[in-house]
C-alpha cells in the first residue's frame, strides 16, 4: 500500500505544478457500493 500511496502523491504534485493549483485531491469510488474514498491530497 505504501508504494500505491507514493505514487498516487507523485502524481498529485505533477498535476499541481502543471496546472499552478494550490493543491490537489484524487478520490477513487467503488461501483458496486457507489463509496467514494480519498487516497491522497497535497
Amino acid at each position: 500500500m505504501d508504494d500505491l500511496t507514493t505514487l498516487v502523491q507523485k502524481i498529485l504534485e505533477q498535476l499541481r505544478e502543471v496546472t499552478h493549483s494550490k493543491s490537489a485531491l484524487m478520490v477513487i469510488k467503488d461501483h458496486l457500493t457507489n463509496k467514494k474514498e480519498i487516497i491522497g491530497k497535497v
